[in-house]
């Protein structure tokens, strides 16, 4: 039976990529000092890094237009009450009731979503 790898273990990898790109890193493990190979975990480590940050602004972009959102149509239902063109207590209720589970529900699915889960 394989032994099951940990996360810390290194593990060899043959990768095949043009010339091109082979030259180019070496220039630039040459240039920060360093081997081949670290120069191409570093630039990996880099880009996931810069991927999740990507991802994480664009999570609390969506949760800012989650909770703009909802406080809008809460303002709005509030607006109509205080003009006179909602009269009926209970159509406001439930409106603001669909107006704070749409908030809700909205959250959950970012909640998801996060990276990393």
């Amino acid at each position: 039976m394989a032994r099951k790898r940990k996360p810390s273990d290194m593990v060899q990898l043959k990768l095949r990529f043009p010339e091109a790109l082979r030259l180019r890193l070496e220039r630039e493990a040459k240039k920060h000092g360093a081997s081949l190979n670290s120069e191409i975990i570093r630039i990996l480590d880099d880009s996931f890094r810069k991927s999740g940050d990507i991802q994480g602004r664009a999570m609390s972009i969506a949760h800012a237009v989650v909770e703009a959102l909802g406080g809008a149509i809460i303002s709005e239902i509030e607006g109509a009450v205080r003009r006179g063109e909602q009269k009926d207590e209970e159509r406001v209720r439930k409106l603001e009731e669909h107006a704070a589970q749409f908030q809700d529900e909205a959250k959950k699915a970012l909640a998801r979503h996060r990276p990393g889960q």
